[in-house]
């Protein structure tokens, strides 16, 4: 046999097993399969941090809203701006902001005819993030797009989940202090703090309230206190009770009070 009958076997790529480990996932969405070929052909090698790609594949806005549904982990859309309408892409961009929420995801216009989609404009009316024509996005311009797109998208994830971090935080903090509230009440209302024969809530205010009048039943003065403090408080008061004493106990009162103890003794 001639070494020009051999046949040499070359394995086909697609037959190879899929690359495993996580990877960008980018949405395709447009209605000329020959820029899905071209856009799968120009990135089948292309990794950032060492990670590939997922490429998925939508040919009419309608499917592309499905596919944004169900894929919400999108990193970055390629969208075409004329599909089913004129306006069907930049329909899609109000529906992916708006109605899905998705405001990490990257989209990127591209469109064949940018008179039927002036550059200014769109890019001032709608929230995209890049806007190109087919006809000058060559191999190496895609490769730079899409790689701004994807650290500008890697940075707002690290955003939101820092944001979920703190709102973890926040609400564990509150909860930790509602907690150490409930606790310190319960300490509070505990038998051994009060002295109190019951630990339920009503009970607890109900021996407060019956300490609290038995401290201010103690700490209010006696009756001859009261008396004297009054005095004290009026001078007039005061001055007719010091003269009625010296009365009572002058020389010739206590002389007159002998004589009629006598009187009675001998009477007797």
């Amino acid at each position: 046999m001639a070494e020009d009958d051999i046949v040499h076997l070359i394995d086909d790529p697609s037959d190879e097993p899929p690359e495993q480990g996580p990877r960008w996932k980018i949405a395709v969405i447009d209605d000329e399969p020959a820029v899905h070929d071209g856009t799968r052909f120009a990135l089948h090698d292309y990794r950032l941090n060492g990670q590939g790609l997922e490429i998925l594949s939508a040919y009419s806005a309608a499917e592309g809203r499905e596919l944004m549904r169900n894929h919400p982990d999108v990193a970055v859309v390629l969208l075409d701006v004329i599909m089913e309408s004129d306006t069907a892409g930049l329909g899609l961009v109000e529906f992916i902001r708006k109605e899905l929420k998705n405001e990490t995801v990257r989209i990127i216009l591209r469109t064949g005819q940018p008179g039927q989609a002036p550059e200014r404009r769109v890019i001032v009316d709608y929230d995209i993030n890049d806007y190109k024509a087919k006809t000058e996005l060559t191999a190496d311009k895609l490769f730079t797009a899409l790689t701004a797109a994807l650290r500008s998208h890697q940075q707002l994830e690290r955003m939101v989940q820092t944001r979920r971090g703190l709102e973890i935080i926040i609400e564990a903090a509150s909860a930790l202090f509602d907690f150490k509230s409930m606790q310190r009440l319960a300490e509070v209302s505990s038998p051994r703090s009060h002295r109190c024969s019951t630990s339920t809530a009503r009970e607890f205010w109900y021996c407060v309230k019956v300490r609290t009048r038995t401290r201010r039943s103690r700490c209010s003065p006696a009756p001859a206190a009261t008396a004297a403090s009054s005095a004290a408080r009026s001078p007039r008061s005061s001055s007719t009770t010091c003269g009625t004493w010296s009365r009572r106990h002058s020389p010739a009162a206590i002389t007159s009070s002998r004589r009629a103890d006598r009187c009675s003794t001998s009477r007797r």
